[in-house]
């Protein structure tokens, strides 16, 4: 009976020391979702069948992506994006990127856990897009969107959004970006 009470002992005294171990992380790998502030519809509006109207006149809104870190979770940063897109004509881009989600364990003055995050634009729209949407009888795309990086403990992560593109008549996107 003594022994068994000294391995029961020792086996709460050894969970209690792996549960502290993870210190103020409780979430690991990283865990984070799409916030509500994000933005994913890419507005491509070409101006008004006027002389010498082209594709790179052509005002475009960008899609941004918003991730919030679950509460307790550590930090991850994104290094590459891969996108393809939903028509054959466009090729697949793969580009580094530099996208950081920070870890959502501190606590503010009223004891509530700050959940941080991270916005990133989403860089959808180039050259071949543009002149893609210039058609006159284009349908909308889409883009896969693919972040891959690591997160605090070195483990993979990834996150995956699809992003519509949106070609519009007349100028009525953001402002004007030349690719």
């Amino acid at each position: 009976m003594k022994i068994k009470n000294i391995l029961l002992s020792l086996m709460g005294l050894s969970l209690a020391t792996a549960i502290s171990g993870c210190g103020n992380y409780t979430n690991f790998p990283a865990q984070y979702h799409i916030s509500g502030t994000s933005s994913l519809i890419a507005k491509i509006a070409y101006p008004s069948a006027v002389a010498g109207a082209t594709a790179s006149n052509a005002s475009v809104t960008l899609p941004k992506l918003s991730l919030k870190g679950e509460p307790g979770s550590i930090g991850a940063t994104f290094e590459k994006m891969d996108i393809s897109y939903s028509v054959s004509d466009i090729t697949t881009t793969s580009l580094p990127v530099s996208f950081r989600v920070d870890s959502s364990n501190f606590r503010d003055s009223a004891g509530k856990v700050v959940a941080d995050g991270g916005t990133f634009e989403l860089p959808v729209v180039n050259a071949k897009v543009l002149e893609y949407g210039k058609r006159q009888s284009v349908n909308n795309i889409s883009a896969l969107v693919t972040l891959t990086g690591t997160d605090d403990a070195s483990w993979p992560t990834s996150i995956t959004v699809n992003v519509p593109i949106v070609f519009l008549p007349s100028s009525s996107a953001g402002g004007a970006v030349t690719p």
